[in-house]
């Protein structure tokens, strides 16, 4: 069981994605805050990896991480999760089947994580559970269709203002080519939208 403070930043994130509609959500929410285990992980460490690995909802207290897909023998980054954020692998987590996707700390960081089976369990109310994992797959299908609208509409020079936005660490943390890649841009479209920013001589 975690402290108070620590259960309270947790709840805190699950509430700024879960709408209440009753009183006791609130609580069983909290009790789920409660359920989650703290570590310190280093840059380079997995959260997850590809196949059948851990199915757990994880919490980024600080630091930030990027989740990859493998694509035949090409890896592309699909994903950036930061302070605040919650992680998870679609595959395992949602629909139990092999991740096709991995999730690396592109930082030394702090992570809070809880199995599935906390989640279904009966210490918590199974509607609560169930309610939280839908909302969690429908926030990550509109946050990807969003960002996919958001890469056919904007300019090369907006999608990286809004990527350096949402994680100000980011040009000192992901390789030039991953972010060209990441945000649908040439390398040499890249370096001319960060010299607009005086972020390259």
């Amino acid at each position: 069981m975690v402290s108070t403070n620590k259960s309270e930043l947790i709840l805190k994130g699950l509430l700024s994605i879960y709408p209440i509609s009753h009183d006791f959500e609130r609580q069983e929410l909290l009790t789920l805050s409660n359920e989650f285990q703290w570590r310190q992980i280093h840059r380079g460490d997995l959260l997850w990896a590809e196949g059948l690995d851990k199915d757990h909802l994880y919490f980024i207290v600080n630091g930030s991480c990027a989740e990859y897909l493998q694509h035949d023998s090409q890896e592309s980054l699909i994903r950036f999760y930061h302070e605040g954020k919650f992680a998870f692998s679609e595959d395992i987590l949602i629909y139990g089947v092999p991740s096709e996707t991995r999730c690396v700390a592109l930082t030394d960081a702090v992570i809070a994580s809880c199995p599935k089976q906390v989640l279904l369990d009966d210490t918590l109310d199974k509607v609560v559970g169930a309610k939280l994992l839908s909302i969690l797959l429908n926030f990550s299908m509109t946050e990807y269709r969003n960002t996919t609208y958001e890469m056919l509409q904007a300019s090369g020079k907006a999608r990286l203002q809004a990527a350096i936005s949402q994680s100000p660490n980011l040009l000192n943390i992901i390789p030039r080519k991953e972010l060209a890649d990441y945000l649908g841009l040439s390398r040499a479209s890249l370096f001319r939208a960060l010299k607009s920013f005086g972020h390259e001589e």
